[in-house]
């Protein structure tokens, strides 16, 4: 969890789509400083938990660029699906946390998930829940996606 050379980051604002599916699915992250927690959001409402109905909220997020395409299943009620690459891959990556963001690299093997500091050693994540989520490197590519 060193920050050291972290910028503000108070909001996340993720996207996730599949061409060929109806629409995009924004998701967002806004931090709270009472909690130390980031509170996720989905199309711009609060997202609940079902069981309990309190809001999503995580210590660290979490989030790895890579390479997603949008596949067909043949399947009528569900006719698409999302393949995420992360076998073999060195990749770029993002850690959120306490309102700040650090670049890290990230290598996956197809079997574990290994998260790398600037310096080049293992990412140590804060004591808490963890967000992780991939995006699309297409969908990263013009700039920045947290404020």
């Amino acid at each position: 969890k060193d920050m050291t050379g972290a910028s503000n980051a108070s909001t996340i604002n993720l996207s996730f789509t599949c061409q060929g599916s109806a629409a995009a699915e924004k998701v967002s992250f806004a931090y709270d400083a009472a909690t130390g927690k980031y509170l996720r959001y989905q199309d711009g409402a609060k997202h609940v938990d079902s069981e309990t109905g309190a809001q999503l909220a995580f210590t660290n997020v979490v989030t790895l660029i890579t390479s997603v395409e949008c596949v067909e299943t043949g399947i009528a009620n569900d006719p698409y699906m999302t393949l995420v690459e992360t076998k073999n891959l060195n990749g770029l990556g993002y850690y959120f946390h306490n309102g700040k963001v650090i670049q890290i690299n990230w290598y996956s093997d197809g079997n574990s998930l290994t998260l790398i500091d600037s310096l080049g050693n293992d990412l140590s994540l804060a004591t808490g829940n963890t967000y992780i989520g991939y995006l699309d490197s297409k969908l990263v590519e013009n700039g920045q996606f947290w404020n």
